[in-house]
Order: C-alpha cells, then structure tokens, then sequence
C-alpha cells in the first residue's frame, strides 16, 4: 500500500474526530516520519 494511501486514510480518521488544526498536524507528523523512515528528507541528521 502506498504511503500517500496510509497517510490519507489516517488524516480521514482524524478528521472524523476533530475539526481544527488536528488533521493538519496528524498530515504533517505521518508525512515527516514516513519520509524519516524511508531516508528522504534533509539529510540523515535532520531534525
């Protein structure tokens, strides 16, 4: 399954609880960790 498809899928969830800026942070967080795991990003030691 691809990423972008598990990312969306978890925003949906959250929109489905939360109205505010909670689905933005959920995009943000799954989208910064998935790119962590898969090495993309800033470099190796980016925070």
């Amino acid at each position: 399954v691809p990423v972008a498809v598990i990312v969306s899928e978890y925003v949906d969830i959250a929109k489905a609880f939360y109205e505010e800026d909670e689905p933005k942070l959920t995009n943000a967080v799954l989208d910064r960790v998935s790119r962590r795991v898969r090495g993309e990003g800033r470099g190796k030691d980016a925070s």
